[in-house]
């Protein structure tokens, strides 16, 4: 456990004016630390989206500094990243743990507790089914699932984390993990909505 905190207390950037990404599946955490995924898409909910051309854009902006959200472990009083059980250390030192739960969903990670930071390269307003085979490769497609050949069907993904079936292109792949993810939420690959396309790169 100790070595463990030592090799993490000299991986963490601490940046105060970080923001935090939005949450991502573990597949895709792993994807983003690895440097296979340096894009990502949201959904464009605000009616006035347009005034982002106009440079008002609500949302992070090139050169913003964002770091990942990654959930924590409790072990033996100690916080731990849940992803890889490495040691969460500040510049205070290692992290005693404090909530009253033994897991801490990712989505209330302090900032001072971050380990992966990005910079935001590219901020673009387009629609979800314009998206290139470069852009859904980029994306992420494909991380993190075990698969005989093609790219993977992401409602087609057993309980052992094999995936039964494949597609022939990147791209058909990230229309079926956009709709895993976001289609009960109210926002299927079919209604082609209109997405910010974020492009970003990994600091550390």
């Amino acid at each position: 456990m100790f070595q463990s905190y030592m090799n993490s207390a000299l991986r963490i950037p601490h940046s105060a004016l970080a923001k935090p990404l939005p949450p991502f599946i573990r597949e895709l955490r792993d994807a983003i630390r690895a440097k296979r995924k340096w894009q990502t898409r949201r959904v464009i909910k605000n009616p006035t989206w347009f005034a982002c051309l106009t440079g008002d854009c609500p949302h992070n902006q090139p050169g913003d500094i964002c770091y990942l959200r990654e959930p924590l472990v409790n072990i033996n009083g100690w916080a731990f990243y849940a992803d890889d059980e490495q040691a969460v250390s500040t510049p205070t030192g290692a992290m005693p743990w404090k909530w009253q739960v033994n897991k801490l969903s990712q989505l209330y990670l302090p900032r001072y507790a971050a380990s992966t930071f990005v910079v935001i390269e590219a901020v673009r307003a387009q629609r979800l089914q314009d998206i290139t085979e470069a852009d859904a490769i980029a994306d992420g497609v494909g991380a993190g699932f075990q698969m005989n050949a093609g790219w993977p069907d992401y409602l087609s993904i057993n309980k052992s984390g094999v995936c039964e079936r494949t597609f022939d292109t990147a791209k058909h792949s990230f229309q079926s993990l956009w709709d895993s993810i976001n289609s009960e939420r109210g926002y299927p690959w079919t209604n082609n909505d209109w997405v910010w396309a974020y492009t970003f790169k990994l600091t550390r």
